[in-house]
């Protein structure tokens, strides 16, 4: 048996032992101790005299005894599986019991270690692979020492001024070439992100924000970078709602702060009036009046929004401020059927100033509480600046915002 490679029976399976009897190789395991610190270490290494080695191996390398093993050249101890013994005469890795390699094994390598060892197999040699990856044969040779050591055998062997894989080597050479295939692809990709060829935004907005305020910007957005996909969410936004899971969220009143969590700040975003918005041929039309007081307004029918309309709340919130209870004669749902009953003449009703003069409906507004108006934010919810992708960054400068 060669006397630098022995199987054993540690505990309660197979060990593979490799030592060498002059430079370390390297180690697998978080312990790295010497001879002296093995014998000094209680319950991990025990010295033992020579009377209690039977068996043992004659020679520089290694021996065996019970549940451990020994080292002739470095010392006689009794090496706890998991440990590694390291000095500058010999050198012990021990993987672990064949059952339970994962429990012993620590195993550290990189992608780089890989794809180093796919150059020099492809190269033909160590010295045509330092060309290759335009690095110093040392260095090269140095990774590729680290990552036999890492994976426990070796993958080539010296062979004229070349190498010839190992079985292992073999092997892993399919695995090497496909890391490197999907390497190229995470490069390509990471690159049509970075030039915004390639991304998504998921955005979620009150129908209003979408429909009247948002669209023209998308648009926009869109034709500067169209691989950008967007998902838009219009609609109510539920308070049970996982903000994180928008990379924007536009709504019509301000979430708690309380409902968000440290990673999302918001703003107010936009200003807009609202508005009483009524047939053209109403009387007050007709009498050329531009604005109504809220007790006048209450003397006529009202059409209401749903109640999660951010517009229907601002104008209760208004009339509550000022004392007033409206009546809930009628009530829609959706921007399209207030204006349908508005034209037939069910009510007046309320609108944003911005989307009367976006979609010029067949109707006649009026300036609500004179001489303030009535005046609501819109609000943003962004996340802060280390979480935000290079394609929410562009859309923040479409929409003029400098956060």
């Amino acid at each position: 048996m060669p006397s630098d490679q022995l199987t054993m029976k540690l505990g309660q399976g197979p060990q593979r032992v490799i030592a060498t009897g002059s430079e370390p190789t390297g180690h697998v395991g978080e312990n790295r101790l010497d001879a002296r610190t093995l014998e000094r270490t209680q319950g991990e290494a025990e010295p033992h005299t020579d009377k209690e080695r039977p068996g043992l191996a004659q020679g520089p390398h290694t021996g065996l005894i019970g549940d451990g093993v020994w080292i002739d050249a470095c010392h006689a101890v009794n090496v706890r599986p998991g440990l590694v013994l390291d000095k500058s005469i010999c050198f012990l890795s021990i993987i672990g019991n064949a059952d339970d390699i994962g429990a012993h094994a620590d195993v550290r390598y990189s992608p780089e270690d890989i794809l180093i060892f796919l150059e020099v197999a492809e190269a033909g040699g160590v010295a045509a692979g330092s060309r290759r990856l335009s690095r110093s044969q040392p260095a090269i040779s140095e990774r590729l020492q680290h990552l036999q050591q890492a994976l426990g055998e070796p993958l080539y062997r010296r062979s004229g001024r070349g190498i010839r894989l190992t079985s292992a080597g073999e092997s892993l050479l399919p695995l090497a070439r496909r890391l490197r295939e999907d390497l190229t692809e995470v490069e390509l990709w990471s690159a049509h992100r970075h030039s915004l060829q390639e991304g998504e935004l998921r955005i979620a907005a009150s129908t209003t924000v979408a429909n009247y305020f948002l669209m023209e910007h998308l648009a926009e957005f869109r034709s500067r970078y169209p691989g950008i996909g967007l998902r838009l969410k219009a609609g109510p936004l539920a308070r049970d709602t996982n903000w994180s899971d928008w990379d924007l969220i536009f709504t019509e009143e301000p979430l708690p702060a309380s409902a968000l969590p440290s990673s999302l700040r918001q703003i107010p975003w936009r200003r807009d009036e609202i508005v009483a918005i009524l047939p053209r041929d109403h009387p007050w039309v007709r009498e050329g009046r531009r604005s109504v007081d809220w007790p006048t307004v209450l003397t006529q029918p009202i059409v209401w929004r749903e109640p999660h309309s951010g517009v229907r709340r601002r104008v209760e919130a208004a009339l509550d401020a000022a004392g007033l209870r409206p009546q809930y004669a009628v009530e829609v749902t959706g921007i399209e059927a207030l204006r349908d009953a508005v034209a037939a003449g069910l009510g007046l009703g309320f609108g944003s100033v911005e989307a009367l003069d976006k979609v010029r409906w067949p109707l006649a507004s009026m300036h609500l509480d004179p001489p303030r108006g009535l005046f609501w934010d819109l609000y943003l919810v962004y996340p802060v600046a280390p979480l935000r992708s290079r394609a929410l960054q562009a859309l923040l400068g479409v929409l003029g915002l400098a956060i």
